[in-house]
């Protein structure tokens, strides 16, 4: 088996959130972290961040949430554009997504990907915001294993990217710099089987 020729592709995304959603889901952050609760790593007794889920019934009836939300498809929209899906494929959230803080020193460290049970079927893409700036020679980016790409934080940016084992990742660890983004993965719906299935049903 070899690796076979053409050009390079990443199918890393990257975007930028309008302010009207950037500062409502920063409004939302802000609300929730009160309940962040610490989350770890295996048996570990130190915890790598602090994180609070937001569920999809609160997607309609919090109107903050809903702007970043529809923010958020837009800018999915624009990504599935650069590959040609366009007019076939439809992104739509179907589980909650996290609000996430980590102190310095504290990171997802290890390298990891986004769909691997079978609870997570409906993972096509990863989504992650960054809700502060943290400079590029402090850390605190994301690391791709397979691209050697590593994005750093800046607020109001979103990266989109596959969610399957092609692009295991890892947060950079950051000693100086808090670090606090919205993360939660996208189901890509094909629209043509969609309308199929319902004209078929109809009939």
């Amino acid at each position: 088996m070899e690796q076979a020729q053409g050009s390079p592709q990443s199918f890393i995304g990257v975007g930028t959130t309008s302010e009207l959603a950037l500062s409502s889901i920063e409004s939302v952050f802000a609300d929730r972290t009160q309940y962040m609760k610490d989350r770890y790593l295996g048996k570990s007794h130190f915890p790598i961040y602090k994180r609070y889920t937001i569920w999809p019934r609160e997607y309609e009836t919090d109107p903050q949430i809903k702007d970043y939300l529809e923010d958020l498809i837009k800018l999915t929209t624009e990504y599935m554009a650069l590959w040609g899906l366009g007019n076939d494929f439809t992104p739509e959230l179907v589980e909650g997504f996290n609000l996430q803080s980590y102190r310095p020193h504290q990171s997802y460290h290890h390298w990891h990907c986004e769909r691997t049970t079978n609870g997570q079927y409906a993972r096509s893409l990863t989504f992650m915001t960054y809700l502060n700036d943290i400079p590029e020679d402090c850390g605190g980016g994301t690391s791709f294993k397979h691209h050697d790409i590593t994005v750093t934080p800046e607020r109001g940016k979103t990266v989109i990217w596959p969610s399957d084992f092609t692009h295991i990742h890892r947060g950079e660890v950051t000693k100086t710099h808090e670090k606090h983004i919205v993360t939660g993965w996208i189901n890509i719906q094909d629209t043509k089987d969609k309308k199929a299935n319902s004209q078929e049903w109809q009939e």
